[in-house]
């Protein structure tokens, strides 16, 4: 390449090729410029001229000139033509290793340390057993793509505003017709909310019902990302145990203070327990009597295995001082993003305010598209389906583990959800059985890791995602590593 400036010679070797040539000019420069190969006033070849040694058009290189030359990188000078700007140092890469390693970034907050990635899909590349994960497989795939097609297809200027951002009318109508019957709830479509998650509904519920310091009532053991989420929002969380019939009132009778208490009363995280109705009553007396709130997590309960479920506290309550989460995370996928808060008549203008204030809102095609799936029995058909499935894999979990435990532990099938608690010995270091596991290629999750007072040892074993050919194998290799741990 000729007449070109030496000592720019290496900006244009290779030439650039292929599309987006006004681009790669662009790029060239620019990086040349913050690298500090092209030092301030140094001047660049004309227009005209470069575009002959790079045997593109005029017009290319003009237009690169001219986008470096708005974002200040180069400079247009009467009688010199065009040079490379003077930057300021914090905008250019730093000349020698000392002073980068006196320039560094500012650290997050402390409470941003709180937050863990959820290990949604399993934080290996592993079938089992990670907690909590529905079977992706199975999912239906060609009729939720029907019903998402057809909605796509009749999408109106209206369907993407900001009207109806907390919930499209179809949807709050569909699930009231939807949990009614199923779990007892009690509500009119105008308290239903539609957010992307339970965590989002987490997050309005404690902006809604509390002060900045105020008492927050967690189950203990209980769901690490809903402890992170109500922290976060300024909460001050008191730690309440579970027992065999879940929350223990009598505990929380103890608290001299609290605004909201957190539960999961169908099937309680990670326990498994079902709160019964005499403590489901008394929660509901106590609340009331402290004037506060109960947030209810209805998790997992669309899998039951042996019986119908108790109703849900928001139906017995009759939604005064109950506000009910749901998702279709378990029983539809992670990935739809679409939950929903039931919110007593005194909060839902306030709630769904905060939740449309802070952005939490779902895609109206797909919330529309979701209530069509829900009235044409797609998703009845699809848990009654799956439901089979899972009970069939639980008992083979549990035939595996029986056969392969030491008689010193005890399986107990669960009653429904998607995971299985195997408790073990106090002695137990079940944290580091988990390492031992995801090092075979088993994923499952410490008992300890999900208290705040790490009382108990055992392990969290999801059965949903895995194969049903892989459980036997996968839960014999896990029964030989807990063994060694029991005998060390």
């Amino acid at each position: 390449m000729t007449g070109r400036n030496d000592d720019l010679a290496w900006l244009f070797d290779p030439p650039p090729a292929g599309g987006g040539l006004e681009r790669q000019i662009y790029r060239r420069i620019r990086s040349a410029v913050l690298e500090r190969r092209l030092r301030p006033g140094t001047r660049l070849p004309a227009s005209r001229r470069l575009a002959v040694d790079l045997g593109v058009s005029r017009g290319t290189v003009v237009a690169a000139y001219d986008q470096l030359i708005a974002e200040g990188y180069l400079e247009a000078c009467t009688g010199r033509g065009t040079a490379v700007t003077a930057l300021p140092d914090a905008m250019l890469g730093a000349p020698d290793a000392a002073t980068a390693e006196s320039t560094t970034a500012p650290a997050s907050s402390t409470r941003a340390a709180s937050f863990r990635m959820p290990a949604i899909g399993g934080g290996l590349d592993a079938s089992c057993f990670p907690p909590g994960v529905p079977s992706l497989d199975t999912f239906p795939k060609r009729e939720w793509s029907r019903c998402l097609a057809a909605r796509a297809r009749r999408l109106r200027a209206a369907d993407m505003t900001y009207d109806n951002a907390a919930g499209l009318p179809i949807l709050r109508e569909t699930l009231i017709g939807h949990l009614n019957p199923a779990r007892g709830v009690v509500a009119e479509p105008d308290q239903v909310i539609i957010v992307p998650s339970a965590q989002a509904a987490f997050d309005a519920a404690a902006i809604c019902t509390t002060e900045p310091g105020d008492l927050i009532a967690v189950e203990d053991p209980g769901y690490p990302h809903a402890r992170e989420v109500l922290a976060a929002a300024g909460g001050v969380l008191a730690p309440v145990p579970v027992d065999a019939d879940g929350i223990e009132v009598a505990a929380l009778t103890r608290l001299k203070r609290f605004r909201l208490v957190a539960v999961t009363p169908s099937h309680q995280y990670p326990t498994g327990v079902t709160m019964s109705l005499e403590r489901r009553l008394r929660l509901l007396d106590l609340a009331r009597e402290r004037g506060a709130f109960i947030l209810e997590d209805d998790y997992d309960s669309e899998f039951r295995y042996a019986e119908r479920p108790i109703a849900s506290l928001q139906g017995i309550d009759g939604g005064r001082t109950v506000i009910y989460v749901g998702t279709f995370s378990k029983s539809l996928a992670p990935g739809i993003r679409v939950a929903y808060l039931i919110a007593p008549p005194s909060l839902a203008t306030t709630l769904a305010r905060i939740v449309v204030g802070k952005g939490q809102v779902v895609a109206g095609v797909v919330q529309a598209a979701l209530a069509d799936f829900i009235a044409e029995g797609y998703l009845a058909a699809h848990i009654g389906r799956m439901r089979a499935i899972y009970a069939a894999k639980r008992d083979a979990l549990v035939e595996a583990l029986r056969a392969n435990l030491p008689s010193e532990i005890r399986v107990e099938p669960p009653r429904g959800g998607l995971q299985l608690l195997l408790r073990l010995p106090d002695r137990t270091d079940d944290k580091a059985i988990v390492h031992e596991l995801a090092a075979a290629g088993i994923e499952a999750r410490a008992l300890s890791r999900q208290s705040l007072r790490a009382t108990g040892r055992g392990l969290l074993l999801g059965y949903a995602i895995a194969p049903l050919d892989a459980i036997a194998p996968a839960a014999k290799q896990l029964a030989a590593i807990v063994s060694r741990h029991l005998d060390g």
